[in-house]
């Protein structure tokens, strides 16, 4: 039940194919997308700079609204996220993830998010 750290490379994808995202000014440090629905938020993601590998960035946060899973925000929120890393020159994104979180380990595998051993 310990965290174990999962990494993806990064795929260049154009930002604007995941619908209903929004994108707070950033630069290459940080990096948060904002799913909405009617106005309100439903999903977000963040990401920071990795500071111990130059070419890498690590998803710190995400989250979407339990009515709202399964239905690809999460998938198109990692997509916009992975565009941010990619434009920023990052070739590595990487998270930590309790194991016995299935429903985040699904979503990150699908997101071609493989684990690397470390923990």
């Amino acid at each position: 039940m310990y965290p174990q750290i999962m990494a993806s490379p990064i795929r260049r994808k154009r930002a604007d194919e995941a619908p209903r995202l929004k994108s707070a000014p950033a630069g290459c440090d940080t990096g948060t997308f904002i799913a909405e629905g009617e106005g309100e938020w439903i999903g977000m993601v963040t990401g920071l700079k990795d500071h111990s590998m130059n070419t890498g960035r690590f998803l710190v946060s995400m989250f979407v609204d339990n009515p709202f899973r399964r239905l690809g925000i999460g998938v198109g929120l990692f997509e916009s996220l992975s565009a941010w890393a990619a434009a920023c020159d990052a070739t590595r994104l990487s998270l930590w993830i309790t194991s016995t979180n299935h429903p985040a380990v699904a979503l990150y595998q699908r997101c071609d998010f493989r684990p690397d051993g470390r923990s």
